[in-house]
């Protein structure tokens, strides 16, 4: 076992967590506590954009190298053989942002880069990699989901604008066409001698403009009446073939994005929290028979929102919601809480916990104490009573959001942006655990609790990683008593399987009820 040690805790403040109003975050942990890391999670990385000159194709990552470099990757395709890579440090990107590649294109001597964050385009030389800012277009944090190059001028279709740009590669000057539709995307352009196309993701829209400016003509008519979102577009000999059209396959369109799912045992189902289409704000918890299949869907229990946070306490089920849509802003004005009986379908509560929240990322349960973590603010903890709703008060702010969870009587929080992991003790005081953690991840952190094991699996930057909690945090395991021939877990739940059960890594083993438990149905 290769064991990577560093030092994670100190003996001065949590300097890392940036505290709000309500209980203070004490100092840092005695125990100083290492994760045992076992290498790479994954021996490859997410590649997006790709272009080619003869045999050389030319790649870059998704995502950030260490959160802070761009790579791009030189590859002769007739033997395999990396001829070069450079790290960019890319202008515009933050560190350790979500910012990468996301498009390439190749004309003349040069190699071009449109990245995903950032509105600044790369330009680089094929043979030695070397790379220099060719031109910024005006849309902040831009994504560039097209790059197409026709008689020395460049047209991109970018995010959050939903538009269409042309760079001339000579003057490098910039003309912008405006906006598709009401759709923050633009999925892809084409251009003929005299007009620029482009069309739009979710909710659709297709336009014309006249080549170097001018009245945009709506044309989203003629893609009929199945305004679903166009894929791509090619012109030959001034036709326009659009990959759009008729829907080969459905689904839901009120349970587009899987959040988070939790297994009710009592009941055999599955609860799914789904966030809404691109450009929605309506998202949904389905419940789904594991016995027959069947699946009903629900979108009145949080209304005008997505779903973020699910929980599951014995009979009742707690749903976080968020203004905010699919790439859309919000419609109301705070996000609530609500608690579900899931023997009789009703809803116990509904609240807007407290003013100025508008999105909430987690909650957890606890005695007669009901946590949850907010997104807008970033990081703040409330408290709840879980028999009403009732706003109690706000803990602190852990200077971001994540994961949250529950181990034995201690709730564990993993805050992304913060790169911490801490603990809220009974008493709701907050001891950190581990601190600057490196994440080589895009999606909230989770964590993993494996039965005898006094800790947590996780990732350490793009590692996996076991994350011992040492003495900082009690193992629920010490204080059972177990017979000699059983083995001892934690009691916790989980966002991911949260039972009340004595183990807290849960699951679905079988598809059919399992033995001894009542057919109680579903509402």
């Amino acid at each position: 076992m290769q064991i990577s040690r560093r030092t994670v805790l100190g003996a001065t403040g949590l300097a890392a967590l940036a505290v709000g109003v309500g209980v203070p975050l004490p100092g840092r942990a005695q125990a100083a506590l290492a994760p045992e890391v076992f290498g790479p999670a994954s021996l490859i990385t997410t590649m997006r954009g790709a272009t080619a000159i003869g045999n050389q194709v030319f790649m870059t990552t998704r995502y950030l190298m260490d959160g802070n470099a761009l790579r791009v990757v030189s590859v002769d395709v007739s033997t395999g053989a990396t001829l070069w890579q450079v790290d960019l440090e890319y202008p515009g990107f933050p560190a350790n942002s979500n910012g990468g590649g996301n498009v390439m294109a190749t004309y003349g001597d040069w190699i071009y880069v449109g990245p995903a964050g950032s509105p600044v385009i790369m330009r680089l030389d094929p043979a030695t990699g070397a790379a220099e800012e060719f031109v910024e277009i005006g849309v902040a944090d831009a994504w560039f989901y097209r790059m197409v190059i026709e008689d020395g001028s460049m047209f991109v279709g970018t995010f959050p604008d939903g538009g269409v740009h042309e760079i001339n590669l000579a003057t490098r000057a910039i003309t912008s066409y405006g906006a598709i539709s009401a759709s923050k995307y633009c999925n892809s352009v084409a251009i003929t001698a005299t007009h620029v196309y482009g069309d739009a993701n979710a909710p659709g829209g297709m336009a014309e403009w006249p080549r170097g400016g001018g009245e945009k003509r709506d044309i989203s008519a003629y893609l009929g009446s199945d305004l679903t979102s166009t894929i791509d577009m090619v012109e030959l000999e001034g036709i326009i073939t659009v990959a759009s059209g008729e829907t080969i396959t459905s689904f839901d369109p009120e349970a587009d994005r899987p959040a988070l799912m939790a297994y009710d045992e009592p009941r055999n189902q599955l609860i799914v929290t789904t966030g809404p289409h691109m450009g929605g704000n309506q998202g949904a918890v389905a419940f789904i028979d594991l016995a027959t299949g069947e699946a009903e869907t629900r979108t009145d229990i949080l209304v005008d929102q997505t779903h973020r946070g699910l929980w599951i306490e014995g009979d009742i089920a707690y749903l976080t919601g968020g203004t905010y849509g699919e790439g859309t802003g919000p419609i109301r004005e705070l996000a609530e809480v609500a608690a579900l009986d899931l023997t009789t379908g009703e809803v116990l509560w509904r609240v807007e916990p407290r003013s100025g929240v508008q999105d909430i990322e987690r909650v957890v349960r606890r005695g007669d104490v009901l946590y949850v973590m907010t997104r807008r603010p970033s990081g703040d903890i409330l408290t709840l009573d879980p028999a009403t709703g009732a706003f109690v008060e706000t803990l602190t702010n852990l200077g971001g959001y994540g994961g949250m969870d529950r181990y034995g009587d201690r709730v564990v929080a993993w805050v992304h942006w913060a790169l911490d992991i801490v603990v809220i003790n009974p008493d709701n005081s907050f001891t950190p655990v581990f601190e600057d953690v490196p994440r080589g991840w895009y999606n909230n952190p989770n964590f993993s609790f494996v039965a005898g094991e006094h800790g947590t699996w996780g990732m350490d930057a793009l590692n996996l990683a076991f994350f011992p909690f040492g003495d900082v945090v009690p193992d629920p395991a010490a204080s059972a008593s177990p017979s000699p021939s059983e083995t001892p877990a934690p009691t916790t739940p989980s966002p991911t399987s949260p039972t009340t059960t004595a183990t807290p890594t849960g699951g679905i083993t079988s598809p059919s009820r399992p033995t001894g438990l009542p057919d109680t149905g579903r509402w």
